[in-house]
């Protein structure tokens, strides 16, 4: 695992954060037993300490997804699936600006992040997972120090459409978390896609993004008048954008370019400073 994954911004975050008190300490443990307790096949869980040279603390039925090799901080992250990786850092960095600051503590229990994402397991096949993350200690301060994960397997990497993560207090869901979430994860998806596909194949597939968020149509001619070519080098460059998308997306969202996009924009937003076809 590269060991600049984390930008310094997040990093500092736990820099003056303290160890963890025997309070919270004893109660993240009877968490622990208690998910142990429900022995599902299809769960791992791993309690995670972020400060400098984070590390897993503790973990349970890694075994039955990894193998029996020892689960390490760096080796879950080696799990992700790479072209997911960046989204995923995203994700919890953009997590932790909301969750970090908090200092009441009875408040912070009641937050609870989830999000799929794409892990590797022992066979060499990628499943989706749920993860549900929460606090799990804090220091004397009041400050979050480890963080509890359940991961449960969902599906296959190809037959599932994924949820789009989400912070809740007490059962509701936090707007300023999505907000924040395509704020901060939107320009990282942007460079992904960037890097993974062709430029003829990211200028149709921005265009289909663009239109899509501007509310205009989206038929075969609407999108080639927009690019100013004609239909039929239209259809070949889908096909090519489709074929390309297959390597990093599930094909439960690759049923057109058009769908391919509306995920796109629902799950990360639309982070494109202009939508003319001049900049296309």
């Amino acid at each position: 695992m590269k060991n600049n994954l984390f930008s310094q911004s997040y990093t500092l975050l736990f820099e003056d954060t303290g160890d963890p008190t025997l309070k919270s300490s004893a109660e993240l443990r009877t968490i622990q037993r208690n998910c142990v307790a429900r022995n599902n096949p299809n769960t791992f869980y791993a309690t995670v300490d972020p400060r400098p040279e984070p590390k897993v603390v503790w973990s349970s039925n890694t075994r039955a997804h990894f193998g029996p090799k020892e689960f390490t901080y760096s080796r879950f992250f080696d799990a992700i699936h790479p072209f997911w990786l960046p989204i995923y850092v995203g994700m919890v960095e953009s997590t932790y600006r909301l969750v970090k600051p908090t200092v009441n503590i009875d408040g912070v229990r009641e937050l609870i992040m989830t999000g799929n994402f794409p892990l590797r397991i022992e066979n060499g096949k990628y499943f989706w997972y749920n993860q549900v993350s929460m606090a799990g200690t804090f220091d004397e301060k009041g400050a979050l120090v480890e963080y509890f994960n359940e991961f449960h397997r969902l599906s296959e990497f190809d037959r599932m459409v994924p949820d789009k993560p989400s912070l809740t207090y007490q059962g509701n869901t936090l707007e300023a978390y999505e907000v924040q979430f395509k704020l901060d994860v939107g320009p990282v998806l942007e460079q992904c896609l960037k890097d993974h596909f062709s430029p003829a194949s990211y200028k149709i597939l921005r265009a289909y993004r663009t239109l899509k968020f501007e509310g205009r149509g989206t038929s075969r001619e609407e999108v080639a008048d927009f690019l100013g070519i004609n239909v039929q080098a239209l259809d070949k460059g889908n096909g090519r954008l489709l074929s390309q998308a297959r390597l990093v997306f599930p094909k439960a969202v690759l049923t057109t370019v058009c769908n391919l996009a509306s995920f796109l924009n629902d799950t990360f937003g639309m982070p494109l400073k202009s939508t003319s076809r001049r900049t296309l």
